[in-house]
């Protein structure tokens, strides 16, 4: 299977600019999962920006992201195909909220 590297790695720089951007103006609404983890509309857009990229450069691989509602069977049936995407597009948003507040010491996002 040849996959067009250049082309994710271009998404997903185009994605961490923009949300890098938003976090840095504070312009990003915050909601808090049934788990009392916090969500950002910053979250939502990066998940759907590389799902939707990757659909589009990779349709025959599925996808399963930390922010969609896919759960159960269909999550079980990605999960047993040879090739997968995973996508958590802002690992450790308590912390990038703090980033985001000016807070210099943070252990680490991405």
């Amino acid at each position: 299977m040849k996959i067009g590297i250049t082309r994710i790695i271009s998404l997903t720089e185009q994605v961490g600019k923009h949300v890098l951007g938003k976090l840095k103006s504070g312009d990003f609404t915050v909601n808090y999962k049934e788990n009392k983890t916090p969500v950002t509309s910053l979250d939502i857009y990066a998940a759907d920006t590389i799902r939707n990229g990757l659909m589009a450069i990779t349709p025959d691989i599925p996808i399963i992201t930390e922010e969609d509602k896919d759960h159960g069977n269909t999550v079980k049936d990605k999960l047993s195909q040879p090739y997968k995407w995973f996508i958590d597009p802002i690992d450790g948003t308590k912390t990038a909220l703090g980033f985001a507040e000016g807070k210099d010491e943070h252990d680490g996002w991405g």
